[in-house]
């Protein structure tokens, strides 16, 4: 049961408009920090734009805004149930607590992982 919510709430989240702005936008801002040499020579200094530090360091500042990416799709799912009050609905069945949530948590998850691989493919294609 865990797997079916798991697979509910990731492909809720990847047709969500929310996945495909966040995707374009993690996208065009890795790619015109890598492409852009101003941009990069600010960032890292002297060191090459294809360096294993200038690389990591640009994955790094991602993840920061990842952070908040994350946040949104892991509470969309609860409050989304909460707001249309089907979080009763669906704990009336034969359904464990803990699948519901951890199923809802890792659907959300994997849509925050495959917003976030959008950044090590710009670097490459940049």
């Amino acid at each position: 049961m865990l797997s079916r919510f798991a697979a509910f709430e990731l492909r809720y989240q990847v047709f969500s408009p929310l996945f495909v702005i966040t995707g374009l936008a993690f996208f065009v801002l890795t790619f015109v920090m890598t492409a852009v040499p101003e941009a990069t020579e600010m960032l890292s200094g002297s060191a090459n734009i294809n360096s294993p530090y200038v690389v990591g360091l640009l994955t790094l500042s991602m993840s920061v805004f990842g952070v908040f990416i994350s946040t949104a799709f892991l509470s969309s799912a609860l409050l989304r149930d909460r707001h249309f009050n089907t979080e009763s609905l669906f704990l009336t069945r034969p359904i464990s607590r803990l699948d519901y949530i951890c199923g809802r948590f890792l659907g959300g998850y994997a849509a925050s992982l495959l917003v976030f691989s959008v950044v090590p493919l710009a670097i490459f294609l940049a």
